[in-house]
């Protein structure tokens, strides 16, 4: 089945049904063109072809559709992004002016120039074949408050990962779990464990869901999910662990070819998806004890939470004004958070939200980790 907007002009989106591995569980879409994007959905409804489109929108416009809309002379750039931009870029000139992207600063409402993607300002990141983005959160929905709180929430997601990471501090496993199917189906097939790293100024709940399998073909996989409801937050979390538990199958029984994929992300995901990832992951579970679900506050109290810090909160909107339903594309960020998503690169290890790390291990900066 092919899908054809005029937004994107360089082929066809194809759309393919991925049928359920186990009867009853979610079947999936996945949206795909030559340019080697693809995103899917998992689920039970007919919103999973939505969702996919969705997924794949976000990624087309995320990767190739930002543009620069000013140029900004390096030396007045706000200091947050000098600082971030020395780390991005160690030992190297910085030039005189950079194409920039204009974005708001939700708590102060002005206007920030931003390197459209700072990650790749560096040679070495430019050459690879799909772009390599700054982590941020990205999401889109007719709705654009919605699309701003899906943005938000996985730049909470990435923040706090980064941090359980580099932290190594015992993660604190989650009892008194509600009933769900795909957590009951998995737990057949190997043992499953959630955690909850959410990390201050943040409040809610933010899952990590950890797949240990019994035997090949998947003996590992893991999702991520922050919402402000904990019902949601873990539904979602099932619902992704389910996906990327399929997604490794596929890869591993060879209905995916790895070396076809262009995509960095899904790319570093199977790279790292390793015995040695997977030992760091469990090294020092669980210690801490057994966290309950809590509930949190809107994106608006994360956003002033940030501002307390005298963060940055950066957003940029984009209204889609000739692909289906005219939806609504969001991308948030802080150069005072992480901005990379690969702790092996060049990353700005020093930041305001890193700063209140009780310590930081070094081990973990040479290791990249699987980025759910």
């Amino acid at each position: 089945m092919l899908f054809r907007s005029p937004v994107f002009s360089t082929g066809p989106c194809s759309l393919n049904v991925v049928p359920a591995i186990r009867l009853g569980m979610p079947w999936g879409v996945i949206a795909s063109d030559p340019r080697g994007i693809n995103a899917g959905a998992f689920g039970l409804g007919p919103g999973t072809l939505q969702r996919a489109l969705g997924e794949y929108l976000e990624r087309v416009v995320g990767y190739f559709f930002i543009k620069p809309d000013c140029a900004t002379e390096c030396e007045m750039l706000h200091p947050s992004v000098l600082h971030a931009m020395h780390q991005l870029l160690p030992g190297q000139s910085l030039p005189e002016s950079l194409k920039c992207l204009s974005m708001m600063d939700l708590n102060s409402g002005n206007k920030v120039s931003v390197p459209v993607n700072m990650a790749s300002l560096g040679k070495r990141y430019m050459e690879e074949p799909m772009p390599n983005r700054d982590t941020s959160g990205m999401a889109i929905h007719v709705d654009p408050e919605k699309a701003l709180s899906g943005a938000i929430g996985e730049f909470i997601e990435r923040q706090c990962l980064l941090r359980a990471w580099f932290e190594n501090s015992p993660w604190q496993p989650v009892s008194e779990l509600p009933g769900n199917h795909v957590f009951d189906a998995l737990s057949r097939m190997g043992k499953v464990s959630v955690f909850d790293i959410l990390s201050e100024p943040f409040t809610g709940c933010c899952l990590l869901a950890i797949f240990e399998g019994y035997g090949k073909p998947v003996w590992f996989s893991s999702s991520l999910s922050y919402d402000s409801n904990p019902e949601v937050a873990y539904d979602k979390c099932m619902q992704e662990l389910w996906q990327i538990y399929q997604f490794v199958y596929m890869v591993a029984t060879g209905i995916l070819d790895q070396s076809d994929m262009r995509d960095l992300y899904q790319r570093d995901y199977l790279d790292c998806n390793n015995q040695e990832i997977f030992n760091e992951f469990i090294e020092r579970l669980p210690e801490k004890p057994f966290s309950k679900l809590q509930h949190g506050d809107s994106y608006k109290f994360q956003v002033r939470s940030m501002g307390e810090l005298g963060a940055l909160a950066l957003m940029h909107t984009q209204k889609i004004t000739s692909g289906p339903q005219n939806p609504w594309f969001v991308q948030f960020k802080s150069p005072d958070f992480y901005m990379h998503i690969k702790p092996s690169r060049p990353i700005n290890h020093d930041n305001l939200y890193a700063r209140r790390f009780k310590r930081m291990d070094p081990y973990r900066k040479q290791m990249d980790l699987p980025f759910p």
